[in-house]
């Protein structure tokens, strides 16, 4: 699970810049959503979507640290870091 880590490090950063770098994301005040060009809206839909992916690549990377063996990495990522869900999990 070490070489995981990188690797689900790496995946973070890259989202994280392609969010920084484009339209963003669906965070924004209400009323700046009236001046919003069809292009700027299509943006952060595109940025919103990365959200999703960055948000699952940090759960993993934390999950993949947490862990001592790949099931209970496995385990961790599924149940969303719960310790009733998996019994394998509770000594986390």
């Amino acid at each position: 699970m070490v070489t995981a880590v990188p690797l689900f490090y790496t995946g973070l950063i890259a989202c994280l810049n392609i969010i920084a770098s484009g339209g963003g994301s669906n965070l924004f005040p209400p009323e700046q959503f009236a001046g919003m060009s069809q292009e700027e809206i299509s943006e952060r839909i595109k940025g919103s979507k990365i959200v999703i992916v960055s948000e699952q690549v940090r759960t993993s990377q934390e999950a993949s640290m947490k862990a001592d063996s790949p099931w209970r990495s496995v385990c961790l990522m599924l149940s969303g870091f719960s310790r009733r869900a998996c019994s394998s999990c509770s000594r986390v």
